[in-house]
């Protein structure tokens, strides 16, 4: 989690100027729907944590015939990634033994693909020779 202020991991924003301390969560993720460019973390000092949002980039700065306005609550987003992340570990917790087998398969085949690819490369480097 990205957090205003001067630590290590952290961002400064306009708001962390400003002297709030509020976390700002998937703030290098989130993307328009319509045009793909980064939605922008909206707050202001006197606002309530509940007043903070996401509104897209292209419709704030060249206005709303570019871009329709996109915008979204923090609260909400959180509220929705935090709902979906409960219903993932639950599908998990439910069918483990099959999650695990399924990640076994796929880390083994990552590793075979991993090894297949040097032994290619010092393959060429060898014949370079």
């Amino acid at each position: 989690m990205l957090t205003h202020g001067n630590g290590a991991g952290t961002r400064k924003t306009n708001a962390a100027r400003r002297g709030q301390e509020r976390p700002i969560c998937f703030m290098e993720f989130m993307r328009c729907t319509d045009c793909g460019e980064k939605l922008n973390y909206c707050t202001r000092k006197n606002f309530e944590a509940r007043q903070d949002h996401f509104v897209c980039s292209t419709s704030r700065l060249k206005r709303k015939e570019v871009c329709p306005t996109h915008f979204i609550r923090a609260v909400v987003l959180e509220q929705g990634v935090f709902a979906h992340m409960h219903l993932v570990i639950a599908c998990v917790s439910t069918h483990e033994e099959h999650f695990r087998a399924a990640m076994g398969a796929k880390q083994k085949a990552e590793v075979k693909r991993e090894l297949s690819d040097k032994a290619v490369a010092t393959g060429a480097k060898n014949g370079a020779l």
